[in-house]
Protein backbone atom coordinates (compact mmCIF):
# COMPACT_ATOMS: atom_id res chain seq x y z
CA UNK A 1 0.00 0.00 0.00
CA UNK A 2 1.39 3.30 -1.22
CA UNK A 3 0.94 6.32 1.16
CA UNK A 4 -0.05 9.90 -0.50
CA UNK A 5 2.52 12.33 1.21
CA UNK A 6 0.49 13.86 3.44
CA UNK A 7 -0.57 10.20 4.77
CA UNK A 8 2.83 9.16 5.36
CA UNK A 9 4.20 12.70 6.78
CA UNK A 10 0.88 12.05 9.38
CA UNK A 11 2.07 8.86 9.79
CA UNK A 12 5.84 9.90 10.69
CA UNK A 13 4.20 12.39 13.13
CA UNK A 14 2.33 9.60 14.28
CA UNK A 15 5.54 7.23 15.00
CA UNK A 16 7.40 10.17 16.74
CA UNK A 17 4.69 11.38 19.03
CA UNK A 18 4.33 7.55 19.93
CA UNK A 19 8.33 7.01 20.33
CA UNK A 20 8.56 9.84 23.01
CA UNK A 21 5.19 9.45 25.03
CA UNK A 22 7.26 6.01 24.73
CA UNK A 23 10.37 7.24 26.33
CA UNK A 24 8.09 9.49 29.25
CA UNK A 25 6.12 6.26 30.09
CA UNK A 26 9.43 4.46 31.09
CA UNK A 27 10.50 7.42 33.56
CA UNK A 28 10.48 6.52 37.07
CA UNK A 29 9.99 7.96 40.25
CA UNK A 30 11.44 6.41 43.04
CA UNK A 31 10.90 7.28 47.11
CA UNK A 32 13.44 7.76 49.93
CA UNK A 33 11.96 7.55 53.19
CA UNK A 34 14.32 7.15 56.36
CA UNK A 35 11.42 6.70 59.08
CA UNK A 36 8.70 4.31 56.75
CA UNK A 37 11.26 2.93 54.01
CA UNK A 38 13.11 -0.24 53.41
CA UNK A 39 16.07 -1.27 50.83
CA UNK A 40 13.99 -4.75 50.22
CA UNK A 41 11.22 -2.10 48.75
CA UNK A 42 10.83 -1.40 45.17
CA UNK A 43 10.92 2.43 46.05
CA UNK A 44 8.53 3.59 43.19
CA UNK A 45 5.98 4.10 45.29
CA UNK A 46 5.43 6.43 48.50
CA UNK A 47 3.67 3.36 49.76
CA UNK A 48 6.48 1.32 49.07
CA UNK A 49 10.28 3.58 49.80
CA UNK A 50 13.44 2.47 50.19
CA UNK A 51 15.38 3.79 53.07
CA UNK A 52 18.97 4.97 52.34
CA UNK A 53 20.55 7.00 50.23
CA UNK A 54 23.43 4.03 49.56
CA UNK A 55 20.05 2.47 48.16
CA UNK A 56 19.10 4.92 46.26
CA UNK A 57 22.86 5.45 44.82
CA UNK A 58 22.62 2.08 43.79
CA UNK A 59 19.97 3.12 40.53
CA UNK A 60 20.64 2.80 36.72
CA UNK A 61 18.83 6.23 36.27
CA UNK A 62 17.26 7.15 33.10
CA UNK A 63 16.20 10.22 31.41
CA UNK A 64 12.83 11.64 33.03
CA UNK A 65 14.06 9.63 36.35
CA UNK A 66 13.67 11.17 39.74
CA UNK A 67 15.12 10.40 42.98
CA UNK A 68 12.64 11.95 46.03
CA UNK A 69 13.56 12.56 49.52
CA UNK A 70 11.06 12.96 52.31
CA UNK A 71 10.95 16.10 53.05
CA UNK A 72 11.89 16.65 56.95
CA UNK A 73 13.82 13.89 57.42
CA UNK A 74 17.67 14.03 57.68
CA UNK A 75 19.15 10.89 55.35
CA UNK A 76 22.75 9.72 56.43
CA UNK A 77 25.29 9.58 53.50
CA UNK A 78 25.65 10.61 50.40
CA UNK A 79 23.77 10.18 47.03
CA UNK A 80 26.63 9.75 44.53
CA UNK A 81 25.94 8.92 41.15
CA UNK A 82 28.48 8.25 38.21
CA UNK A 83 27.81 8.27 34.34
CA UNK A 84 24.07 9.47 34.97
CA UNK A 85 22.29 10.67 31.01
CA UNK A 86 19.56 12.68 31.64
CA UNK A 87 18.73 14.24 27.95
CA UNK A 88 17.21 18.30 27.80
CA UNK A 89 13.93 17.45 27.43
CA UNK A 90 14.08 14.87 30.24
CA UNK A 91 16.28 15.82 32.90
CA UNK A 92 17.18 13.47 36.06
CA UNK A 93 15.49 15.09 38.98
CA UNK A 94 16.93 14.87 42.84
CA UNK A 95 14.96 16.63 44.98
CA UNK A 96 11.94 15.99 48.32
CA UNK A 97 8.85 15.51 48.28
CA UNK A 98 5.93 16.47 50.65
CA UNK A 99 4.81 13.82 53.37
CA UNK A 100 1.22 13.95 55.05
CA UNK A 101 2.91 15.60 58.18
CA UNK A 102 1.63 18.84 58.49
CA UNK A 103 3.16 21.85 58.78
CA UNK A 104 6.51 20.15 58.41
CA UNK A 105 9.89 21.18 56.26
CA UNK A 106 9.60 21.68 53.05
CA UNK A 107 13.18 19.90 52.16
CA UNK A 108 14.64 16.51 53.16
CA UNK A 109 18.18 17.06 54.77
CA UNK A 110 21.32 14.84 53.69
CA UNK A 111 23.88 14.86 56.39
CA UNK A 112 26.86 13.66 55.10
CA UNK A 113 29.15 13.65 57.70
CA UNK A 114 31.89 11.83 56.80
CA UNK A 115 31.47 11.37 53.27
CA UNK A 116 33.21 13.74 51.10
CA UNK A 117 29.70 15.22 49.32
CA UNK A 118 26.21 15.27 50.32
CA UNK A 119 25.38 14.96 46.39
CA UNK A 120 28.14 13.51 44.11
CA UNK A 121 27.61 13.61 40.59
CA UNK A 122 30.85 12.00 38.37
CA UNK A 123 30.59 12.39 34.61
CA UNK A 124 26.74 13.20 34.65
CA UNK A 125 24.87 15.15 32.22
CA UNK A 126 21.22 17.16 32.61
CA UNK A 127 20.84 16.44 36.00
CA UNK A 128 18.34 18.61 38.11
CA UNK A 129 18.91 18.88 41.87
CA UNK A 130 16.36 20.64 44.17
CA UNK A 131 14.71 21.35 47.37
CA UNK A 132 17.42 19.95 49.80
CA UNK A 133 19.20 20.85 52.61
CA UNK A 134 22.83 19.73 52.58
CA UNK A 135 25.32 19.64 56.32
CA UNK A 136 28.53 17.98 56.69
CA UNK A 137 29.56 19.20 59.93
CA UNK A 138 32.64 16.83 61.14
CA UNK A 139 33.63 13.41 61.21
CA UNK A 140 36.72 12.87 58.51
CA UNK A 141 35.88 11.32 55.46
CA UNK A 142 35.74 8.18 54.55
CA UNK A 143 37.22 5.81 52.07
CA UNK A 144 38.02 8.77 49.31
CA UNK A 145 41.35 9.18 47.64
CA UNK A 146 44.37 11.02 49.14
CA UNK A 147 43.68 13.55 46.83
CA UNK A 148 40.43 14.30 47.92
CA UNK A 149 40.98 13.83 52.03
CA UNK A 150 41.14 17.43 52.39
CA UNK A 151 38.33 18.64 50.01
CA UNK A 152 34.40 18.41 51.37
CA UNK A 153 31.39 19.88 50.32
CA UNK A 154 27.93 20.22 49.52
CA UNK A 155 27.88 18.74 46.04
CA UNK A 156 30.31 17.71 43.60
CA UNK A 157 29.95 17.67 40.24
CA UNK A 158 33.08 16.89 38.15
CA UNK A 159 34.23 15.14 35.38
CA UNK A 160 37.34 12.91 35.07
CA UNK A 161 37.01 11.70 31.34
CA UNK A 162 36.36 13.16 28.06
CA UNK A 163 32.38 14.17 27.11
CA UNK A 164 30.06 16.71 26.86
CA UNK A 165 28.68 17.11 30.98
CA UNK A 166 26.07 20.10 30.45
CA UNK A 167 22.54 20.54 31.88
CA UNK A 168 23.14 20.91 35.25
CA UNK A 169 20.18 22.98 37.53
CA UNK A 170 20.56 23.89 41.52
CA UNK A 171 17.58 25.24 42.71
CA UNK A 172 16.63 25.33 46.51
CA UNK A 173 19.05 24.56 48.01
CA UNK A 174 20.78 25.02 51.44
CA UNK A 175 24.59 24.05 52.08
CA UNK A 176 25.34 24.85 55.63
CA UNK A 177 27.64 23.55 58.35
CA UNK A 178 29.98 21.67 55.90
CA UNK A 179 33.50 21.45 57.71
CA UNK A 180 35.77 19.00 59.30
Amino acid sequence: MKLNPISRRAAIMAMAMFLCTASLCEAATYYVNAALGNDANSGTSRQSPFRTLERASALSLKPGDQVLLAAGQKFAGELAYEGLAGDAGHPIVISSYLTAAPGGEDRATIDAKGCLAGVCLKNCAHVEIGNLVITANAGGIKSEPAAKQGMRCGMLIEADEPGKYEGFSVTNVVVKDVFF
